[in-house]
């Protein structure tokens, strides 16, 4: 039962994982590895999870970021390029492609594909930001001023506010009857978030990023996440 699953902890991972998988939330003890540095066991947990997920984008990710241990940059590209593909909205994938697209030396051109996604997700992005001034600075200051700043922050917050509760009613009225998958309170996490949201479980990447809202009323990446998951819902209506 995944009610009894403390997320944080390896040994209820490991117990869970070993008798689920097949199970997409593979990611998450892949990521439990990674960050105790047991990097060996991560790569094979993805590895394991992916021949049934194949289209996991938190999964791609985890092992692109093995790879940048290894020193394997083409390698972890790659794997973030995969990533991407599956999950046009993974920021995390797009912020390591930038960094490992320029220690390669790709051409501006290539990189700037990447660039553009980035800051129309994130209009704030320090990174993409710096290299937009540093390689297209007219082209930047340009865009910047006129779009991003008028259209998008004014009309955005006014669409938002009136959305948020329109689409949360009627995903509260909906009958989702996908593979039965519940949101559950103890498993939420932004690992979490991110593999619903890689699977096409918008509505229930929707509720664990509520969840995670209630627990730190304070964190703007998460009212950032739910703002770009509840257009990209809303545009399926």
């Amino acid at each position: 039962m995944t009610n009894d699953i403390k997320i944080n902890d390896i040994k209820d991972m490991e117990n869970f994982f070993s008798n689920n998988l097949k199970s997409p939330l593979f990611p998450i003890l892949a990521d439990l590895y990674y960050e105790k540095g047991d990097y060996v066991r991560a790569q094979k947990v993805c590895q394991i999870g992916i021949k049934s997920n194949p289209e996991s984008s938190v999964g791609y990710y985890i092992l692109a970021k093995i790879s940048l241990i290894k020193e394997e940059l083409k390698k972890a590209e790659e794997l973030l390029l995969k990533s991407i593909s599956f999950d046009n909205l993974n920021l995390n994938s797009m912020n390591l492609l930038l960094s490992v697209q320029i220690e390669l030396n790709r051409d501006k051109s290539i990189i700037k594909k990447n660039v553009d996604k980035i800051v129309k997700l994130d209009l704030n992005n320090t990174e993409s930001k710096k290299w937009l001034e540093e390689n297209y600075k007219k082209e930047f200051k340009s865009k910047t001023h006129k779009k991003i700043v008028h259209k998008k922050n004014k009309e955005k917050k006014k669409k938002t506010e009136k959305s948020i509760n329109q689409i949360q009613e009627k995903i509260e009225k909906k009958v989702i009857k996908k593979e039965n998958i519940k949101v559950d309170d103890a498993l939420a996490s932004m690992t979490l978030f991110n593999i619903y949201k890689s699977q096409g479980y918008y509505e229930e990447a929707l509720k664990v990023l509520n969840i995670l809202k209630l627990k730190d009323t304070k964190n703007k990446k998460i009212q950032q996440e739910i703002d770009i998951l509840i257009e990209q819902i809303g545009k399926m209506q």
